[in-house]
């Protein structure tokens, strides 16, 4: 996945799950990337393994996409 299309999941996530997820997402929203880069990729990884965890997503695509990239980055993140 590229990463304007990782931002615009990003987006489209919290558009759906909103407000009760800003915890989770206040830093990876809107495209704001942190400093390493890695600290970014970690935010969406918690963040989107919560929603996931949750099971508020109906969309099966989008849904399918979000698992995707919790798989992706879980080869550096969860150990």
């Amino acid at each position: 996945m590229e990463l304007k299309e990782l931002e615009e999941l990003v987006d489209t996530v919290y558009g759906i799950v909103g407000v009760q997820y800003l915890d989770n997402f206040k830093d990876i929203i809107g495209g704001c990337h942190c400093f390493p880069a890695t600290e970014w990729y970690g935010g969406i990884y918690f963040a989107f393994q919560k929603v996931l965890n949750d099971d508020v997503i109906n969309d099966k695509y989008i849904k399918k996409q979000m698992i995707g990239v919790v798989k992706h980055f879980s080869k550096w993140l969860n150990k």
